[in-house]
């Protein structure tokens, strides 16, 4: 069982190519290039850019195997998204993963990700733990979810939000994000899988307090494996 929570920022590279953009505009002005097309194209209220403008930045992962849990986190501090990919695809091919979508198309992402850097990822099994609710993904946030149930989280961020963020501050903020953002969609989806009998409650309560420790311990021998 895997429990992956994910942050994308704009594809600076892909999109020199996409939209024909030599060397010499600048990051930032091409950001800006992709989100004017992205607003064009979507509108303004939509926070995520299509897979094709979108990269992986960040990749935070539970893995829970025979009830030992283990946290493993991936990001493109000291690798290229391509590399991103290749660590995290033998830990999801032909596993089944839950996320918190929150209308990201998660799936659909990380399945173009991969085409773009050529990484197999030929059974991507990935499914929203709002569909394991009844809930559409996109209609109820993680933040307000696991704020009913007492469990901290951050409101999503936009792709453009995030992309500030990373040009002030660089990767790490993001990185704590989805490190307590993957603790509070694990802590749901434990809690689900307990209500419907898919594990006990002992089993839910220590798998949530292993979960916990991992996050609370980070940083570790866990990061960028």
């Amino acid at each position: 069982m895997r429990f992956i929570y994910c942050q994308t920022l704009p594809d600076i590279d892909g999109a020199r190519a996409l939209y024909d953009l030599d060397e010499s505009i600048s990051d930032k002005q091409v950001a800006k290039i992709i989100f004017h097309h992205h607003t064009q194209e979507q509108g303004r209220d939509a926070a995520f850019l299509a897979p094709f403008q979108a990269m992986l930045s960040v990749v935070a992962m539970f893995e829970i195997r025979d009830f030992e849990t283990r946290l493993v986190i991936t990001d493109i501090a000291d690798r290229s998204e391509m590399e991103l990919l290749a660590a995290i695809a033998p830990r999801l091919d032909g596993q089944q993963a839950l996320c918190w979508d929150d209308g990201h198309q998660l799936e659909a992402l990380i399945k173009t990700r991969a085409l773009v850097h050529a990484e197999s990822l030929m059974d991507l099994q990935l499914q929203p733990v709002e569909e394991m609710l009844s809930l559409r993904p996109g209609d109820v946030g993680l933040v307000q979810m696991a704020g009913r149930l007492g469990i901290t989280a951050h409101k999503t961020i936009s792709d453009e939000s995030a992309w500030d963020v990373y040009r002030k501050e660089g990767i790490t903020p993001l990185v704590d994000r989805c490190r307590e953002n993957l603790l509070a969609t694990t802590l749901v989806g434990l809690r689900k899988m307990w209500l419907a009998d898919l594990i006990d409650e002992d089993e839910c309560d220590e798998l949530s307090e292993a979960c916990r420790v991992h996050a609370n311990n980070y940083p570790g021998e866990s990061r960028n494996k």
